[in-house]
């Protein structure tokens, strides 16, 4: 049955459906787009109307935390490509909430041009700003550049990991990272692990807001706004800065990543208080 949030096009399917009578019954029409919270109301909506002894299959749905929350409301069996997907790309689900995330790189041709950077990216809810991490800091720092950056503790807000440079452009890397956490005001949050130290900056922009690539907007630091996000780079290591010659030379090649076979592993924990 579909129809999407349309409850009376719903319980109009169901009634439609039971007259034929099946075997069992799958829900469709979710998955596509909508909050949570809208495809739990789908599901309350229609729990009533279904046939109790029947089994109740909700198709394309396959987080954890949506399939604990359909079987609260009585659905019974699940399909979806997320569990295969993050197998090939090395990312499981545990009991303990932990999330380890694999990236590799494999069948590079050596004549490529060096990489910018090797590492992933992601947003989170703009409610996690308290950074604390365990590296090189407290400003910003490149594997060219990092001297002064000392190994320690250090606890931002997500807005102060931004250097605005009157050109906007990449800002706010730390290098040496050994752990990362973000959190809210009530300490809950993520903490970020890996057994190789990274690189990592947070932002309230998208990267492009930054640099536009081939697209250049000419924009100043004052079109830079704050976005409602929390974006995150976790980076196996970004290119050095360069610049010996006032900005115009490359970096020097032990700061440049090299074309080949890279693989960069870290993992995700939720910190609840």
């Amino acid at each position: 049955m579909s129809s999407n949030s349309f409850k009376d096009l719903r319980l109009k399917s169901i009634y439609d459906l039971k007259k034929i009578g099946f075997d069992g019954y799958a829900v469709g029409g979710l998955a596509v787009g909508e909050t949570q919270k809208e495809m739990f109301q789908v599901l309350d909506n229609i729990n009533d109307d279904m046939p109790e002894d029947k089994p109740r299959y909700l198709m394309g749905v396959g987080t954890p935390s949506d399939i604990i929350g359909a079987v609260k409301r009585g659905i019974d069996m699940f399909d979806c490509v997320l569990p295969t997907r993050s197998g090939r790309t090395g990312l499981a689900f545990t009991w303990n909430g932990r999330i380890n995330i694999k990236t590799s790189l494999s069948g590079i041709s050596e004549k490529l041009p060096v990489l910018p950077l090797f590492g992933t990216n992601f947003i989170i809810n703009k409610s996690y700003d308290n950074v604390v991490w365990y590296g090189r800091g407290p400003h910003e720092n490149y594997q060219d550049r990092k001297t002064s950056s000392l190994v320690g503790i250090y606890n931002y807000k997500v807005s102060e990991m931004y250097f605005p440079y009157i050109r906007p452009q990449e800002n706010g890397n730390r290098t040496d990272t050994r752990w990362l956490s973000l959190t809210n005001s009530e300490g809950n949050g993520i903490i970020i692990e890996s057994s190789n130290f990274f690189e990592f900056s947070s932002h309230h922009q998208y990267n492009d807001d930054f640099d536009g690539g081939n697209r250049k907007s000419q924009t100043h630091t004052y079109d830079i706004l704050k976005r409602p996000i929390v974006n995150l780079n976790i980076n196996y290591k970004q290119m050095g800065v360069g610049g010996d010659d006032s900005w115009g030379k490359e970096p020097h090649d032990e700061y440049k990543i090299k074309p080949g076979n890279l693989s960069f592993n870290y993992s995700i924990s939720p910190i609840i208080q």
